[in-house]
Formats: structure tokens, sequence, C-alpha cells
């Protein structure tokens, strides 16, 4: 059911289903048998290194790169051989792409401009825009006299303006410094449960996308390596590298030899008498102070372990090469199956 927000925009989540996508350059594949369905009004985010097929997965699916197999749907509409110009999809680039000649308000009517909307019309869903990202009294400005977050929701009004049924982003905020990048993430955030569009988001922050996210896909070479809510691929991911890609992640191995993870915030250091389900000794390479808690990096053989310790003075004192003894609980182990 639609809020009365997205109602009230004219905006309606689709659902997202691909099948079988494969895509090559040459003889380089760079998107192997990929399957993914996004439900409507989810807020997806392809997560992923550079060179991990994320941005091509994109952009394939907006239409801007041909692919050699498979089959793309949103909202039950095969799109596959639909050109871009016809698939209902609004973009957000990185470096935003805005017209410098024209104003706020010419920027963010391109798109209605291309698809003849009348110009009553036209100018009520722009003044609508505007004023949902907080603009409306920008709209006379050009780009250049603009801050870098206020040309980014400028990018995100053009994207929405013309009432998509699925909303891309190509790392929208990369450009932009840590404390703006994260109140334009709480902006987005809230639109996005306000609107509820259908969101395909690229990043390489893993902390990006935990923020955003309903759901993450993992992408590595081309493949999707695990997809699901955030909390799951988080406590139960299913390889080592899911595991270290998506947080920080400590590999071990037990006895008989089986990689398992464990996460530094689960580690801690022993107390006196404690028992616990394992334990390992230890000696200290460096003490990271940060603020109210600290991070021990400590060496065991040939293993580095990270811990986070939440309280600082426990670290009190402890030097390089001094030795310490981690306990974990059986129950925040990550077990994978196969080491990977």
């Amino acid at each position: 059911m639609e809020n009365s927000s997205s109602a009230r925009y004219g905006l309606q989540g689709r659902p997202v289903t691909i099948t079988g996508l494969n895509k090559s350059y040459g003889n380089l594949r760079v998107l192997h048998d990929i399957h993914l369905d996004i439900a409507a009004g989810e807020f997806c985010t392809l997560l992923g290194a550079s060179g991990s097929g994320k941005t091509t997965m994109l952009k394939v699916l907006a239409g801007f790169e041909p692919f050699d197999e498979g089959r793309l749907e949103v909202g039950g509409r095969d799109i596959s051989n639909v050109p871009v110009s016809k698939r209902n999809i609004g973009m957000v680039f990185q470096n935003y792409a805005l017209f410098p000649h024209m104003s706020v308000r010419e920027n963010v009517s391109f798109g209605l401009d291309m698809r003849k909307v009348p110009g009553e019309e036209r100018r009520k869903r722009v003044d609508e825009v505007l004023e949902l990202v907080s603009l409306q009294d920008f709209a006379d400005r050009l780009p250049g006299s603009l801050s870098g977050g206020q040309q980014q929701r400028v990018a995100l009004a053009r994207a929405l303006v013309i009432r998509p049924d699925i909303l891309l982003m190509d790392e929208p905020l990369g450009a932009l410094d840590k404390n703006l990048r994260q109140s334009i993430q709480l902006q987005l955030k809230q639109l996005h449960r306000e609107l509820g569009v259908t969101i395909v988001y690229v990043t390489h922050d893993q902390e990006e996308a935990l923020h955003l996210s309903d759901n993450i896909v993992i992408m590595d070479e081309g493949r999707i390596k695990q997809s699901g809510p955030v909390r799951e691929l988080y406590f139960k991911p299913n390889s080592s590298f899911v595991a270290c890609f998506l947080g920080e992640c400590n590999l071990l191995k037990d006895t008989n030899g089986r990689e398992f993870g464990i996460r530094p915030e689960d580690i801690r250091l022993r107390a006196q008498g404690e028992k616990a389900a394992h334990l390992v000794n230890a000696n200290v390479e460096t003490v990271v102070f940060t603020g109210a808690a600290s991070k021990i990096i400590a060496r065991a053989n040939d293993t580095v372990i990270s811990a986070n310790v939440a309280n600082s003075a426990a670290v009190e004192g402890l030097e390089r090469g001094a030795p310490v003894e981690f306990a974990f609980d059986e129950e925040r182990v990550l077990r994978f199956g196969t080491a990977t």
C-alpha cells in the first residue's frame, strides 16, 4: 500500500527481477549468471570493491550497457530490450551531472521537458519535489553557487520528479566529506522511508551500506557472493570473504584446522578466573585509543587478532609485547563450513 507521501508525489515502488544475466567485454566476462529479486519499495545496495561488477550491473539495469544473456523485469515488465528513454528509471550519478548553465529549477525540470509534460503540471511537480528536498529557496540559483550536498539534492530531485519505477544511485555520496556524507545518508534514508520508492544503490563503502540498506548484495569478480537482509549478512555470512568484507572479522582455526570467524566486538580480555568456551593467548602489537573504547591489535603466532575493548581503562599500561588472553563465546562464532 502506498503511504501518503508516495501518493502525493506520484511514486510507487516496483519490484525488480534479474534472471541469468551475463555480460562480457570481448573475451572478458564481467557479470556471471546474475539472479536477483528486489522487492517493491526496497533499498537494495550493490556492495563490492572496484572491479566487482556492481556499477556494470547498475548500467545494464539502466540501459546504458547491453548484455549478452538474461532477462530484466521491473514491475513485471520485461525491459531487456527497452531503450533508456522508455524505461522510466531515475538515475543519480556520483558527479551529479547537472547542467551548469541551467538554474536548479531548469535542471530538475529537464526530464519532464523531454517527456513533454504540460507547463502547469511541470511547474507543480518541480515545486513539489524541490520542497521535498528542501531546495525551494534555491530554485533560481545556478549549480555552481551551491554546496556539494545541495547539488546532490538537485540531482536527486531531478531523478524523482519523473516519478520513476525505480531509482538507481551510483556512489552518489562519494564526492562529499565525511560529516556531510553522514548527514545526507540520514536524509536519504528518511526520504526512502517516506516515499517507498525502490532504490538500487551502488557503493564500495560498507558502513554506508549498513546504514542505508534493507538488503545488501555483495559482489566480487562479477558474481554475487551473498545477498540478503543486512543483519543476516553481518551475523550469518556464508564465507570468510563476506564476513571480512562486511565489517571487520578475525579469521582463526579450531583444533581440527577448520576456519571460523569472530568479530572484534565479540572478543574480550579474559577476566581473572573466567571460564569461556574459547581462549586465545597473544601478545600486544599496538593499542589504539578511540575515546571511551579502545582497540587492541595483538598477534597469536602467525595470526593477527583485533579486539574492541569497551572500557579504555582496561587497556591502560598495555605495551607492545605484553601478553594478553582473549575470551569469546561459541554463540558469537561465525561458522563458514568450507574455508574460503
